[in-house]
């Protein structure tokens, strides 16, 4: 069996400050509860899906096993954060449901589109300003890079 290293923490991408005193969601009580049981729905899936890529894999003690389970693990340590975003993304979601805040861009406080939360439920800006979030983003990254 092949001594694997602890997993490395992964840097985390801060979820945004709101700037400005939040205001009521401006979205109805039926469209809110149907969003919060799909963003439940969402965590548990997620919760599950982490719990099942931190697991390490066991094909056997041969060496070409062995070289399995290594390219397998690495694999999953790239999925593992984009599961750890998401999840973190739909817990932050939950909690602005529970606040009353749902819905709001975290820029500005303006309604963020319901077609953009029927489609992603955790969003957390409008398109507008994902978009610019979005271009800041790859700049950090280029600039690291």
């Amino acid at each position: 069996m092949i001594k694997v290293p602890a997993l490395p923490r992964l840097p985390k991408i801060p979820l945004p400050r709101i700037k400005k005193e939040p205001v009521p969601s401006p979205f109805s009580p039926d469209f809110l509860a149907g969003q919060k049981k799909i963003l439940e729905g969402e965590r548990d899936r997620l919760s599950d899906e982490l719990a099942r890529l931190k697991i390490f894999p066991q094909y056997g003690s041969s060496e070409d096993e062995n070289a399995k389970e290594v390219e397998e693990y690495e694999k999953r340590l790239g999925l593992r954060k984009n599961v750890e975003d998401e999840l973190r993304n739909t817990k932050f979601a939950l909690e602005r449901l529970e606040k009353g805040t749902y819905g709001l861009c975290a820029k500005d406080n303006k309604p963020i589109e319901a077609g953009r939360l029927k489609a992603n439920p955790s969003s957390f800006y409008c398109a507008k300003h994902a978009a610019e979030e979005g271009k800041k983003r790859w700049w950090q990254i280029l600039r690291r890079g």
